[in-house]
C-alpha cells in the first residue's frame, strides 16, 4: 500500500487504505479531513454497498473496493451522468494498463464483459446546496477473482477469468484516482461522441426497464447527454428514462 500512496504523492489526495471495512463508502461519510479529495480503499467490505442498498460482495484480497469523497460545483439534478462518466473513467485507466478488453458500460452503472458483470459503481450525494455538492463515489472491480470465487446469482466475471493473468490493483487504483480527479474539475455532461455509443452496453437491445411500478419495454436506443437512458417503445414512442433496473429481453 506505501507504494500507491507514493504513485499518488502529487495529487491532492488523502489516501486510507484499510484491512477491513464495513463500506468503503460509509466510512467516508464520518471521516475528517483537510484535503480535497479523500479515498479509502480497503482489501474486504463485510457490508460492502450496491444501488438500492443491495450488498457487493467483497471476497478478500482480490478485487478493489474504492470509493473517494470531494466536492464539484455541481447541483445534484446535473450529477445524473456522473456514474456513465465514472465507468469511462475506469475504463481509461484500463486501458493505460494494458487492458484492452472490449468492456461495455451497462446504464446506469455497471461494467460488463461479454455479458457479465465486471464492476459496479454507486454514487451518494452527502451535502448539497444549488450549486455545489459533496459526493461520494463507490467503485467495486473483480480483478483478480477467480471463479470459484464468483457465487452470486447474477453471472459475474473478472479481469482474471477473463484473461487468466494477474493484476496489481494498487496500480489500477493509482490510474483509476488519477482519472477521477481529472473528471471532477473538468465535468460536464457527457459527450455524444462515438466512443461512448462503442461502449453502450443496452444499445440497440431490446429491454424491459422497471422504474418502481413503472415497466417499460422496446429497444435501448442510447444515453443523453443528461446519462438519460433513451428507449423507443414498439409503437415508436421514445421514453427519455432518468432511473430504472433494465433487464435484456432479447439480442436486437
Amino acid at each position: 500500500m506505501q507504494q500507491l500512496k507514493l504513485a499518488l504523492r502529487n495529487l491532492s489526495l488523502e489516501l486510507i487504505c484499510l484491512d477491513s471495512i464495513d463500506s468503503t463508502n460509509n466510512f467516508l461519510k464520518t471521516y475528517v479531513s483537510s484535503k480535497e479529495y479523500v479515498a479509502c480503499c480497503s482489501e474486504t467490505q463485510t457490508n460492502g454497498k450496491g444501488r438500492h442498498n443491495r450488498q457487493w460482495v467483497s471476497p478478500y484480497g482480490v478485487n478493489i473496493y474504492l470509493s473517494l469523497r470531494c466536492s464539484i460545483n455541481r447541483a445534484p439534478r446535473e450529477l445524473k451522468p456522473l456514474s456513465i462518466q465514472t465507468a469511462l473513467s475506469c475504463l481509461a485507466a484500463f486501458k493505460k494498463n494494458a487492458i484492452f478488453l472490449p468492456i461495455k458500460i451497462k446504464w446506469p452503472n455497471d461494467l460488463m464483459y461479454e455479458g457479465k458483470k465486471l464492476g459496479g459503481i454507486l454514487i451518494e450525494i452527502i451535502e448539497a446546496t444549488h450549486a455545489k455538492s459533496t459526493i461520494i463515489i463507490g467503485i467495486g472491480l473483480n480483478i483478480n477473482q477467480t471463479p470459484n470465487l464468483i457465487n452470486d446469482p447474477k453471472p459475474l466475471t473478472s479481469l482474471f477469468a477473463a484473461t487468466g493473468k494477474l493484476y496489481n490493483r494498487n496500480t489500477l487504483i493509482a490510474f483509476i484516482l488519477a482519472e477521477l480527479i481529472n473528471l471532477i474539475p473538468n465535468y460536464c455532461l457527457l459527450d455524444q461522441q462515438e466512443s461512448l455509443r462503442n461502449v453502450d452496453y443496452l444499445q440497440g437491445k431490446l429491454i424491459k426497464l422497471k422504474n418502481g411500478n413503472t415497466i417499460i419495454s422496446g429497444k435501448a436506443a442510447g444515453i443523453t447527454a443528461q446519462g438519460e437512458l433513451i428507449v423507443v417503445a414498439d409503437t415508436n414512442e421514445r421514453f427519455i428514462c432518468a432511473s430504472g433496473e433494465a433487464q435484456i429481453l432479447v439480442e436486437a
